[in-house]
């Protein structure tokens, strides 16, 4: 992927590779980074007397091409938020989400992780200005050779070997939500360097360059978790870097996910960065929203033993019954909540 590294947005300099990961931009003037990491797209396929409803794009890329309602993540909002409002914009319907559909998909070239929702909606389906047509399709109806995008092609198939017209696989609830952070306009564009100004209600993006007159869109990246699991027992470690969040509590490897890698990846090179174990995905446990970003938190498994690291000085295998509740980060609570009912962690 040759990607342009552009301005920072606090002086307006043109980036260099950042040492350290040459994805990401250091500013020479004033040691800015600017982080590129893959942005989340969430939408919704609603499903209704064993039919999903699709959409025909009326927008590049892959105009005239079905899709299910869909859209970037911004900054500001829940991917529930998110889905919901590109649901309502693409068709005019509210939908009730009630499940994730198969596991999040990464497409690697473009830098997006597509998480797919099932829901359900009230009313008839009008297309809105992304799109020229809307459709019921039962599964054997499925236009396939004219589906926009392969993750659309996997969440279809997901949901069909799910069972479209069966209750939701994998079922959605919030237990967890960081709140997201508030939208903060960098100073200068991160295009050109010019001054940034405030977009108007009537203006596309969040904020519009007084030099290019381009808009600039802001969107929380994406990161992984990997919780493993040996004998009933999850690794959790006590987080050591006082300037990051969660200091001093227990949490799983987790981390920001870089361009070029899978979401999995992700949250397989995290377990490595922070434990020295390397891990297979073996299920999705739930998403969560962070302040900044969407984490996908995954169970595995990982043979050897772990090392101490700078991230987590300190590692313990618990069981269900020993958990330390009170004293594990927010979303970590959440999954060993969930691996917990799933019969996954005992003793």
């Amino acid at each position: 992927m040759v990607l342009d590294l552009g301005h920072c947005g606090r002086c307006g300099t043109r980036l260099a590779p950042f040492e350290r990961e040459p994805s990401h931009g250091e500013c020479p003037a004033c040691g800015n980074l600017e982080f590129n990491n893959p942005i989340p797209v969430a939408g919704v396929l609603i499903v209704r007397d064993g039919k999903v409803l699709l959409t025909r794009r009326a927008i590049e890329p892959r105009a005239g091409y079905w899709a299910f309602p869909g859209g970037f993540v911004e900054r500001g909002e829940t991917i529930e938020e998110a889905a919901r409002r590109e649901t309502w914009e693409e068709v005019g319907l509210e939908p009730r989400i009630t499940g994730i559909v198969g596991s999040p998909s990464s497409m690697v070239e473009e830098g997006h992780l597509v998480i797919a929702f099932r829901g359900e909606a009230d009313g008839e389906p009008v297309p809105g200005a992304e799109a020229t047509e809307v459709g019921w399709f039962a599964p054997e109806r499925i236009p396939w050779d004219e589906i926009a995008f392969e993750t659309t092609t996997q969440a279809l198939k997901a949901l069909i070997a799910e069972g479209i017209e069966a209750p939701p696989a994998h079922p959605h609830e919030v237990r967890h939500s960081g709140t997201p952070a508030p939208i903060e306009l960098p100073a200068h564009c991160l295009r050109c360097g010019g001054t940034l100004r405030a977009a108007t209600d009537n203006e596309p993006g969040h904020g519009v360059c007084t030099t290019c007159t381009r808009p600039l869109w802001q969107n929380p990246g994406a990161g992984a978790s990997l919780l493993v699991i040996r004998e009933g027992r999850v690794l959790l470690g006590r987080r050591g870097i006082e300037s990051r969040p969660g200091y001093g509590m227990w949490a799983g490897p987790a981390g920001f996910a870089e361009l070029g890698e899978t979401i999995e990846e992700t949250a397989q090179r995290e377990l490595f960065e922070e434990t020295g174990l390397r891990g297979e995905v073996r299920g999705l446990i739930s998403i969560y929203n962070g302040s900044r970003h969407i984490e996908v938190a995954f169970h595995g498994e990982a043979p050897g033993e772990p090392t101490p690291t700078a991230e987590f000085p300190e590692l313990e295998w618990f069981s269900a019954s020993d958990l330390p509740f009170g004293q594990m980060f927010d979303s970590c609570t959440a999954s060993v909540e969930r691996l917990a009912e799933r019969g996954l962690l005992f003793g």
